[in-house]
């Protein structure tokens, strides 16, 4: 209760604060509760900013990093299980539909460096949760689908035959061995 209910709140304030010794003292224990804490409480806090489109622009930079640490070092039965109390709406969420919602606000988030993660947690998300992803990527406008696309994760119609035939007349040939 503790950790998650006042120390992961506090901490996740502090990295969105201009004092930089504060920041990085809050993201230390952001991303040691992360690694080392896997509990449902702590995920709201991580969340909850990136579906609020209104919050610190900096704070969703900061949350979309630690989601994407969430996602590399928990499980995945452990995140499919997970659910917690939403503030805003006073109803119970499961975390994966707060992951895709996330993913939808993220990637039309105004920092690039906030897109460039909602990137990699939908690659991690995709890798995890296939037919899950499938169905956001489906929800996805086009201009959040770009976004997507500018990371190197096609869509799921794209022309990857003619994208290897470019990459291929691109490619520096290889000498053999011997040869020369």
């Amino acid at each position: 209760g503790v950790l998650s209910d006042v120390v992961l709140p506090e901490a996740l304030k502090a990295t969105a604060k201009a004092n930089a010794a504060m920041a990085l003292s809050g993201d230390a224990c952001v991303r040691a509760l992360v690694d080392h804490v896997h509990s449902a409480r702590l995920l709201r806090p991580i969340v909850e900013p990136l579906m609020d489109s209104r919050s610190n622009s900096k704070m969703r930079q900061g949350c979309s990093e630690y989601l994407v640490r969430v996602l590399r070092t928990w499980p995945a039965d452990r995140i499919e299980k997970t659910s917690f109390h939403q503030e805003s709406t006073k109803m119970r969420v499961d975390f994966t539909d707060a992951i895709e919602q996330s993913v939808r606000s993220c990637l039309s988030d105004g920092k690039s460096d906030t897109r460039a993660n909602a990137k990699l947690i939908f690659e991690l998300y995709e890798g995890m949760f296939p037919a899950r992803s499938d169905h956001l990527r489906g929800q996805l406008n086009k201009h959040q689908l770009r976004n997507l696309e500018v990371a190197g994760v096609p869509s799921k119609g794209a022309d990857v035959a003619g994208a290897d035939k470019r990459q291929a007349k691109r490619a520096v040939p290889v000498r053999a061995e011997g040869s020369g």
